[in-house]
């Protein structure tokens, strides 16, 4: 964003600690979740209808319920003990799969979320009002899903080793060190309706970053080498959009990152080096608009991360919900993205006095 850019603190070295610890068990929860969920469908065989609503269920109740847990967890201010009670249900849902996979993805996707609103409130506030940590907490994600989805689509999802790495946070909580984090609740109805907007215009940036993103067809992903660049610069462009964003302006990393990879992602997608970079570009806007909605819910970090997470749902359901592969014209993805591109520049730019105004308070 264009205000001041010397206002987030500096992290000590227990806190780098902490965010790197959060983001390796991000992908790990992930990991484990998308293993079951593809070792689901090939339970199901033949059955596409049964393995088409084991992966539904599980991503409603893993992104659809977040904003829901995140209230709670703002209103008890527990986000360390919810991220560890996530991982210590995920184990679990991992242990009950041999003997009820339906059972065990339900048990897994409360886990999931629970583990997303409490470590998604602290990695925002590790930098408080700045993309630099959600970014490189969020970003690992993306390489669970990857190792996930081979580990259950190849038959290699080994439980006993995925229950023994999601105890390792439970056992560590004593020894992290934690942000503080101000629960002072600013009202958005006191600051006018340009805020809501302010949050429609982020959640659709959001919702359209997920439809796009699922919605992209690269005909060379059998490529082993390729898939794995592809995956990587996804990461990448998540974890280092959050460090130039804080670094140039919020506003113009998020709309020349966006407006770059249109022309890449829409028109590219038989190139690999043409996709690839434009997906690294495409995705530098998750932390900002994470972020974004972060500063629109002060004092209630885990509902914010809760939302962010279902317009991710929003825009993954028209794809699953698809009896047939989705092909989406070329020319209306790049009109969306460029819709997105919008989006964020006036989301982005009504909540900039609002970010001014909390500042100038503390």
């Amino acid at each position: 964003m264009s205000w001041r850019r010397d206002v987030a603190p500096r992290m000590s070295t227990g806190m780098w600690a902490t965010l790197i610890g959060c983001g390796v068990m991000h992908a790990v929860v992930d990991a484990a979740c998308a293993a079951m969920a593809f070792s689901a469908v090939k339970t199901a065989g033949g059955d596409s209808w049964v393995a088409w609503c084991w992966v539904v269920a599980y991503d409603c109740i893993a992104f659809g319920s977040q904003s829901l847990f995140g209230l709670a967890v703002d209103k008890w201010r527990a986000p360390r003990l919810t991220g560890a009670a996530g991982c210590l249900l995920t184990a679990i849902g991992v242990m009950t799969f041999a003997f009820n996979p339906w059972l065990a993805l339900c048990i897994a996707g409360i886990g999931n979320a629970l583990f997303h609103v409490g470590a998604g409130c602290i990695s925002l506030n590790l930098t408080p009002r700045r993309a630099t940590a959600p970014g490189i907490f969020v970003a690992p994600g993306a390489l669970g899903l990857a190792l996930g989805t081979i580990a259950g689509n190849t038959g290699h999802f080994v439980a006993w080793l995925f229950v023994l790495l999601l105890m390792v946070p439970c056992l560590a909580i004593p020894f992290l060190e934690w942000p503080h984090i101000d629960y002072r609740r600013h009202s958005m109805k006191a600051q006018g309706g340009y805020l809501r907007i302010a949050l429609v215009l982020l959640l659709l940036s959001i919702l359209i970053r997920s439809f796009v993103g699922l919605a992209s067809v690269f005909p060379w992903k059998s490529n082993g080498s390729l898939l794995i660049a592809l995956t990587l610069a996804i990461v990448g462009g998540k974890a280092i959009g959050g460090v130039l964003a804080d670094r140039f302006g919020w506003l113009q990393v998020g709309v020349a990152s966006l407006l770059a990879s249109a022309p890449l992602v829409a028109l590219g997608a038989e190139h690999p080096l043409l996709a690839i970079s434009g997906m690294f570009l495409f995705q530098m806007t998750m932390p900002i608009t994470l972020a974004g909605i972060g500063i629109l819910f002060p004092g209630r970090a885990s509902f914010a991360f809760g939302l962010a997470s279902l317009a991710l749902l929003g825009g993954a359901l028209p794809i699953f919900a698809s009896p047939v592969p989705l092909v989406v014209d070329r020319g209306l993805m790049l009109c969306l993205i460029i819709v997105s591109a919008v989006s964020i520049l006036i989301g982005l730019h009504l909540l900039s006095n609002h970010a001014r105004k909390i500042e100038m308070e503390m």
